[in-house]
């Protein structure tokens, strides 16, 4: 499934983000009203679609009333430009990786559970809670630093996916049996270009 393979591609660099060395360039604006994540054909977090610009101006004036970061990232050992979003009290909500030169390029991690989906689901949820919003049988197991962790794209939207994590003691590069899942929980929610 060529949308399914690009996902977790780019997913695969998520799974690895060290923020660091964050730049002095914020956007503070009062009191935080948390934005949905819609998992329709076209999803959008908020105003914010994969196609916007992913710029700091263009968050930044998306979500007004949350404070914006510019920072980089770091994944196997290559740094790369990324856009925190957090609480005006720090809180970390989620992260924009996106070039410069290719700001409609990208993907959204999201980190908070203030940050939900339209079906309800968000971080922390337990994988048994939420399978009935996926395919067993389309995720894929997390390689290197997501070893022991599992992606599971939504059935409504391929682009979403979870990052499931929990304590398996099973062989790396597989999805753990459905039963051994049970401890398992969002560790995060993955949207990236397909």
């Amino acid at each position: 499934m060529p949308t399914l393979s690009k996902t977790i591609a780019l997913i695969a660099l998520v799974g690895s983000i060290t923020l660091t060395a964050a730049c002095s360039q914020e956007s503070e604006n009062g009191a935080a009203n948390m934005p949905v994540l819609t998992t329709q054909e076209r999803p959008q977090l908020g105003p914010l679609l994969l196609e916007s610009p992913m710029t700091f101006e263009t968050v930044s004036a998306f979500f007004p009333s949350l404070k914006v970061t510019s920072s980089q990232a770091m994944s196997e050992g290559m740094a790369y430009p990324v856009l925190q979003v957090s609480t005006p009290t720090q809180e970390p909500l989620f992260v924009i990786a996106a070039s410069p030169e290719y700001p409609t390029d990208g993907w959204i991690k999201i980190e908070s559970a203030a940050i939900k989906l339209d079906n309800g689901a968000a971080v922390g949820e337990s994988f048994s809670d939420l399978s009935t919003t996926f395919l067993y049988e389309e995720c894929l197991p997390g390689v290197e630093e997501q070893s022991g962790q599992i992606y599971c794209p939504l059935k409504a939207n391929p682009t979403i996916s979870y990052l499931f994590g929990g304590t398996y003691n099973g062989p790396d590069g597989e999805v753990p049996p459905r039963e051994a899942l049970q401890n398992f929980t969002v560790r995060a929610i993955i949207w990236a270009r397909s």
